[in-house]
């Protein structure tokens, strides 16, 4: 049974993972027990998804919990907020907070590189997105973007993950494009889409890495729009029974030559 919820949490639809802990909290009569048990399998998806957590005390300052802000002793920082964290991944709250700083040629850093994020993520993501630099080791950086779209009264919700690394030594940038869709009205249909990047930039100037990493971003978009416009010309229409197209008016009174009147008629003379 454990593993099998360890499947369900890890698997959980954008913003609905609550709807899957509250399910198990039911079918466990609420076992706290229990949760401590599949704690690793949501601190994962927690970290996986790249959870939003707003700092208590102020509205403004929201922040992502990842691998890449992560310590060793399990506290995640922000060099922007200049605040590291502890984080409760049943409750998804913040337990405590205390200040953070790192050194002040990363931070030079990574305000040179916040600028043009900012104007690329405002322009192209409508609402509801969050991003984060976070810095490692040998002068490497890692630049994520999560936007979360949810529309439950529609019955659909969304989420876009991308994340970069780059290194001040070298021009070029790897990256992971995700996207996970919902959509759950008369029927489960689920979109999961995952592209690996490796591309070059112009140079090592911050303007010119996100404006590469917008290139690519667009540049996929572009072939997810092309491929959805193909599934709707043509596999979802190959899912259809095809009938034929004589551009003719239906002879009711020959029904019976026809195949389909044949099975009609079979059938109506067996009752």
């Amino acid at each position: 049974m454990v593993a099998s919820i360890y499947h369900l949490i890890e698997n959980s639809p954008p913003g609905e993972v609550n709807d899957v802990l509250n399910d198990i909290r039911i079918l466990t009569n609420n076992d706290k027990t229990f949760f401590e048990e599949i704690l690793p399998s949501l601190t994962k998806y927690n970290m996986e998804q790249f959870t939003n957590v707003r700092i208590p005390g102020s509205d403004s300052e929201v922040t992502i919990v990842s691998k890449f802000n992560s310590n060793e002793d399990g506290w995640f920082f922000d060099p922007i907020l200049k605040k590291s964290f502890q984080f409760d991944h049943i409750n998804l709250k913040v337990l405590d907070v205390k200040s953070y700083e790192t050194d002040i040629k990363v931070i030079e850093k990574i305000t040179g590189l916040q600028k043009p994020l900012l104007a690329y993520l405002s322009e192209h993501f409508p609402s509801n997105v969050n991003y984060g630099i976070f810095p490692c080791k040998n002068d490497i950086y890692n630049i994520i973007i999560v936007g979360n779209k949810y529309n439950p009264v529609n019955f659909w919700n969304g989420r876009w993950r991308s994340f970069y690394q780059f290194s001040e030594s070298s021009l070029t940038i790897t990256g992971t494009l995700l996207i996970d869709v919902h959509y759950y009205e008369d029927g489960n249909v689920c979109l999961t889409t995952r592209q690996t990047l490796s591309f070059e930039a112009k140079s090592l100037d911050c303007y010119d890495i996100i404006t590469a990493i917008a290139a690519e971003e667009k540049k996929y978009q572009e072939e997810l729009n092309t491929a959805f416009s193909g599934l709707n010309d043509y596999d979802f229409k190959s899912l259809r029974r095809q009938l034929p197209m004589t551009k003719q008016k239906m002879n009711w009174e020959n029904i019976n030559t026809l195949k389909i009147g044949q099975d009609v008629t079979g059938r109506s003379q067996t009752y």
